[in-house]
């Protein structure tokens, strides 16, 4: 029948010219896309830094969290001066191992009090908590002071890590990010605070925080709870390095689940994100704007009650002291899986071989020459990811766990 035939071909040509305006504007969209994702990353700060190793297609990243205290968080809070703070400290420090081919990704926290040699430095009191030796001892985060380098020289030296690219975020970046997704959700037992940090949770269960509550909680060492029996706060008890690192990788892990979802499914979340990150964001002059799409591609599966894509880990660590220092030793041992998983790069090492859990048990740790220059011998329990204690007894019942907290 003609007249079918005609209607069909119109059909046709009216089907083909809808698919291809369809297909120019999706061509459009992925130009437009990094067009402007091209713009952003060259507003990105660099920093030249001379000891980082080639990359090869699996890349350790090193993530710093700076705290440096010139960074003014908001019109009426300051977290001091960096002359009140001896200078910027690495507040966070995380590897991030990533291997591209198999969608795979460890991001292993270095607990800043690890007492170790720092290499480079001058041998001075400025530099140094204890010189023996000819060596430079310190707590890990006193090496940001003299800048990434001193840092990556400082893994390199002693896990023997080798580091391929550089990432610095600081305290606006972490308040932006979490006020651009919207509010986390976060369990607390007990009423909560922290007076260093301003942390402050009245009412227990579940809570929302924005990005000033988030960053008190993520800074916080020293968080106690209310004891209704008591009447009273009471310190939760576990190490503050340690349990400090548990917090962050949880909030972390549900921060970016958030991010990761509201960001696909809407364009201007994703630009706010993008917003609130560039401008506070420093990365090595080697980065290239692939490795950051690689990088983000792998952490876009993430999930925060799944870590088969990307994993959360600790490098143990036992509790200790260094002359009158209170510091924190790697656990050998334990760590010895981890730290082999962040040495490979021929794509065939899987972070399900590496810890995942609190090695148990107490040991005898050998620690290297302390702050007095003598050798320091402690006995604790290794740690990678402690609790908070929760006594019925001292504190009374905890708060029901609800959504979206569970």
């Amino acid at each position: 029948m003609p007249g079918s035939e005609s209607s069909l071909r119109a059909f046709a040509r009216r089907y083909v010219i809808a698919f291809g305006l369809a297909l120019v504007t999706i061509i459009g969209a992925v130009v437009m896309v990094n067009y402007v994702f091209d713009e952003k990353f060259k507003e990105i700060d660099r920093v030249q830094v001379d000891t980082v190793e080639s990359a090869t297609e699996v890349t350790n990243y090193l993530l710093i969290g700076s705290d440096t205290r010139a960074i003014k968080v908001d019109e009426d809070d300051f977290f001091g001066s960096e002359s009140d703070a001896g200078g910027q400290r690495s507040d966070t420090l995380m590897v991030v191992h990533v291997n591209p081919k198999k969608q795979q990704a460890v991001v292993v926290s270095f607990p800043r009090d690890l007492w170790v040699e720092i290499p480079g430095v001058p041998l001075d009191n400025t530099h140094c908590s204890s010189i023996s030796t000819g060596k430079c001892m310190s707590k890990l985060n006193s090496a940001f002071n003299t800048g990434p380098d001193t840092v990556i020289q400082t893994l390199q030296l002693n896990y023997d890590i080798p580091i391929n690219h550089y990432i610095e975020i600081n305290f606006v970046t972490f308040e932006g990010i979490v006020d651009a997704v919207g509010d986390v959700p976060i369990y607390f037992p007990y009423p909560t605070r922290d007076e260093e940090t301003g942390l402050f949770t009245p009412v227990a269960g579940c809570r929302l925080l924005d990005g000033k509550g988030a960053l008190a909680y993520a800074r916080s060492r020293h968080p106690e709870y209310y004891s209704f029996p008591n009447s009273g706060w009471l310190a939760q008890g576990a190490t503050g390095d340690l349990a400090r690192i548990q917090r962050q990788q949880d909030f972390m892990r549900r921060l970016m689940t958030l991010a990761v979802r509201k960001s696909l499914t809407n364009p201007l979340t994703a630009n706010k994100v993008v917003d609130r990150i560039i401008p506070n964001l420093k990365i090595d002059d080697a980065l290239q704007k692939d490795d950051l799409l690689g990088l983000i591609d792998v952490f876009s599966g993430v999930d925060a009650n799944d870590s088969s894509k990307v994993a959360f880990l600790t490098l143990p660590a036992t509790t200790g002291s260094a002359g009158s220092l209170s510091v924190l030793y790697v656990a050998e041992t334990e760590a010895a899986n981890l730290l082999k998983v962040m040495r490979d790069f021929s794509g065939k090492a899987s972070h399900s071989s590496s810890p995942t859990t609190t090695a148990a048990g107490s040991s005898g740790t050998t620690a290297p020459t302390g702050a007095t220059g003598a050798t320091t011998t402690t006995t604790a329990t290794t740690q990678v990811a402690p609790a908070p204690i929760i006594d019925d007894d001292e504190l009374g019942p905890p708060a029901e766990k609800t959504a979206p907290c569970v």
